[in-house]
């Protein structure tokens, strides 16, 4: 056989078969609710222009006609397609992140995927659940000599978490429509005595600029009394990310299920259409020695995407470039 080439065989599939060229980009929202109006009348209007643009159905779906289970909040953004359905797990104004979303999942829906957290703080909402991960770093500054590291982290988490009223500890399987905020606290022993705990709170969607920071503006107290430090600095925090929360215009903000009637996605006239069958032909053709990189369907579906399993599924990308080599034994 020819060194240079070897034959295989090379399967030839028109794009629209592998690609469909429509879908359903569907926006749960409540009419009643002031975060939505503002998403209504201030975001909607792109991401419709956004979905035109990639050939998909927009569709404002209001939860007062009902709603399925896996809804959980508004506004709540869905696609869907003869591939599946996924959900939109990230801030609804960040439009670059939408369409990344869009581009990945036009062609093979998001994977659920376990993502079990105990010893949490969780506050139930409706039929929505936020989480509040904590971090404690190490104590610095005038540390007592003999101080137990560990005693003193086991009883200031367990203080700061006695200061909330409406977020309480327990488990949780993470779920698309829930929602998580991590909090750092920042422990200092001053010289004269006195403990100052600075803090961050991070959105789930940028693990890198808080939304919340009082590094320059850290609570105050004697340290042999520090557990009551923390528990006061508890409920300080849970308002900040409960008014947060509460924000119209930041993306993170959000509106709970209550007591809208439960309907199924069928009910709604938005059930998945069977996948059609393909059409694709299939020809015997030799590989030459010269290659030439392959290129993206059209210019709306990337040629390689990645994406990452919770909590980290709101970061997605795609590969822009592609290069590789193949080599095979003598007498191939």
């Amino acid at each position: 056989m020819n060194k240079n080439l070897f034959t295989f065989i090379l399967m030839i599939v028109a794009a629209g078969t592998i690609y469909g060229q429509n879908g359903t980009l569907i926006a749960f929202v409540n009419g009643e609710a002031e975060i939505d109006k503002a998403f209504v009348t201030d975001t909607w209007p792109s991401i419709q222009k956004m979905a035109l643009e990639y050939k998909l159905d927009p569709k404002l779906q209001n939860v007062e006609e009902g709603v399925p289970g896996a809804i959980r909040i508004t506004p709540q953004l869905v696609f869907q397609n003869e591939y599946g359905r996924s959900f939109y797990v990230s801030r609804y104004t960040e439009l670059d992140r939408l369409k990344i979303f869009l581009r990945s999942v036009r062609s093979t829906a998001k994977i659920a995927a376990s993502n079990n957290k105990s010893n949490i703080l969780i506050r139930p909402l409706g039929k929505s659940r936020t989480t509040l991960p904590l971090k404690l770093t190490k104590l610095t500054g005038e540390v007592p000599v003999g101080l137990d590291h560990e005693e003193f982290v086991d009883k200031a988490i367990k203080s700061f978490k006695s200061g909330f009223k409406k977020f309480q500890d327990g488990s949780i399987d993470f779920e698309p429509a829930d929602r998580a905020y991590y909090v750092d606290l920042h422990p200092y022993i001053s010289n004269d005595g006195k403990v100052y705990i600075s803090f961050e709170v991070y959105s789930q969607f940028n693990c890198v600029v808080p939304v919340i920071s009082y590094i320059n503006d850290p609570m105050v107290g004697p340290f042999e009394e520090y557990d009551r430090v923390f528990s006061a600095l508890g409920r300080r925090v849970e308002t900040l990310i409960i008014n947060y929360s509460n924000s119209v215009k930041n993306g993170d903000g959000f509106t709970p299920i209550t007591d809208q009637p439960a309907v199924s996605w069928t009910e709604l006239g938005l059930n998945i259409q069977s996948k059609q069958s393909s059409t694709a032909s299939y020809k015997i053709a030799a590989l030459e020695v010269d290659w030439e990189n392959p290129q993206a369907l059209d210019e709306l579906t990337p040629l390689i995407q990645f994406n990452f399993q919770p909590p980290l599924d709101s970061y997605a990308g795609e590969a822009m470039a592609l290069e590789g080599f193949m080599s095979w034994k003598s007498g191939f």
